[in-house]
């Protein structure tokens, strides 16, 4: 596999162009969030962060380990 191209092809996706993956993204997003807050957990493991990383949202971790395998994302993250 061609990491720069999968690297590319994933930032398309959130973009903006593609309507459905933004949309996507948010419910993705709500549904994790609103697991975390019933099942609490002390270490979390997010696995594809995308633009915005879960532990901007969450509190009262002791570790929070994001992966990304879109440098532009994990550099943000």
């Amino acid at each position: 596999m061609d990491v720069a191209d999968y690297s590319a092809k994933y930032q398309k996706q959130y973009s903006g162009e593609n309507w459905f993956e933004t949309v996507m993204v948010e419910v993705r997003r709500a549904r994790v969030l609103e697991s975390l807050g019933r099942h609490p957990h002390r270490r979390i493991l997010e696995v594809g962060c995308g633009l915005e990383p879960a532990f901007v949202n969450v509190d009262g971790f002791d570790r929070f380990v994001v992966v990304e395998p879109c440098a532009p994302f994990a550099a943000k993250a």
